[in-house]
């Protein structure tokens, strides 16, 4: 299940996934940006990227 929420309610001023990937440890979710930002509240702590 992938919930996606708006840019403001999740921005944490990353934009590119490899920044979010190495950091993923210190996110509270995964999050990923490609144009939107992706909230994977299934696999939270796992820096896994899904895209719809």
């Amino acid at each position: 299940m992938v919930h996606v929420h708006s840019t403001e309610e999740i921005h944490m001023g990353y934009e590119s996934w490899s920044q979010v990937h190495a950091l993923d440890e210190d996110l509270s979710g995964a999050v990923c940006y490609f144009g939107k930002k992706y909230r994977s509240d299934s696999d939270i702590g796992k820096g896994i990227c899904l895209l719809i």
